[in-house]
């Protein structure tokens, strides 16, 4: 432990979670954030089982506020991996705001870049938009709230229904876009994305070492892969995200073109790779 750690400890006793944000890559501090990671991905499992104990034909799903490659590990708010919570469910999603109460807002190409963040963290296996924008900005599609917020933050948001119990013009588009989706239901299951010609390596574990793990500095490595994928997009070529954690040589063949944005780390497993 201490010596993994250049610390001196004598005893687990010892030891405290790290509560510091830092410019240096203390080691304990690096454990520190993986573990929590690793953990809320574990507690979504836990969940995700016992719920599946009760009901074995459950399909389980969660989402995350955004995409966990545009924000950082390092987060104090305990941001999540999104390709470790792939693994804890059947299907995983993000939130889409594109144009909050409060600018600046998303431009396409950012919604896009949100959206094939998520479709590659299931690896073309499906994902749920669990919040979607709508009004001016204070509700998502998938409702979570049928009569109108009377107060709060979201209170602004609208319901389906008025505050005397009728239909609004929300809930009528709602159901006629349902009613679409189910008749064109086998030919959405059809549909596929095209396969990827890039694809663009994410390695979350940038963010926690020297300065980008600090509070003035963090994002360096979500613009530099941001910058990458408008290159290819505005091109329309097609880009997948690819997980340095788990990466292999034969999971990189089906591309013309590999991208390691801001490569200032690399793990042993994504530096042996060859195309």
């Amino acid at each position: 432990m201490s010596k993994a750690w250049y610390r001196q400890f004598a005893d687990w006793k010892q030891v405290e979670p790290p509560r510091f944000d830092t410019i240096l890559s203390y080691t304990d501090y690096l454990d520190w954030r993986v573990f929590i990671t690793q953990k809320i991905a574990g507690d979504l499992h836990m969940r995700s089982e016992t719920v599946k104990q009760i009901l074995p034909g459950a399909v389980t799903t969660s989402h995350a506020a955004g995409p966990s490659v545009l924000g950082s590990l390092a987060g104090g708010d305990g941001n999540p991996d999104d390709y470790l919570m792939y693994k804890a469910i059947d299907y995983y999603g993000t939130s889409l705001y594109p144009k909050h109460s409060l600018p600046p807002h998303m431009s396409p190409t950012r919604v896009m870049l949100a959206v094939d963040l998520t479709r590659s963290a299931g690896v073309n296996h499906g994902f749920y938009i669990g919040e979607l924008l709508a009004g001016f900005g204070v509700r998502g599609v998938n409702i979570y709230a049928n009569y109108p917020m009377s107060s709060g933050y979201e209170s602004g948001g609208y319901g389906l229904i008025n505050l005397d119990g009728t239909p609004t013009e929300r809930s009528k588009a709602a159901g006629d876009a349902a009613r679409q989706i189910d008749l064109n239901s086998e030919l959405l299951l059809r549909a596929h994305p095209q396969p990827a010609e890039v694809a663009i390596v994410v390695n979350q574990l940038t963010d926690l070492i020297g300065g980008e793990s600090h509070l003035y500095n963090r994002g360096a490595v979500s613009r530099s892969l941001s910058g990458y994928y408008r290159m290819f997009t505005e091109r329309n070529i097609t880009v997948d995200f690819v997980n340095a954690v788990d990466l292999t040589a034969a999971q990189l063949k089906p591309y013309k073109l590999v991208v390691v944005p801001y490569p200032i780390m690399m793990l042993s497993n994504e530096a042996a790779c060859r195309m």
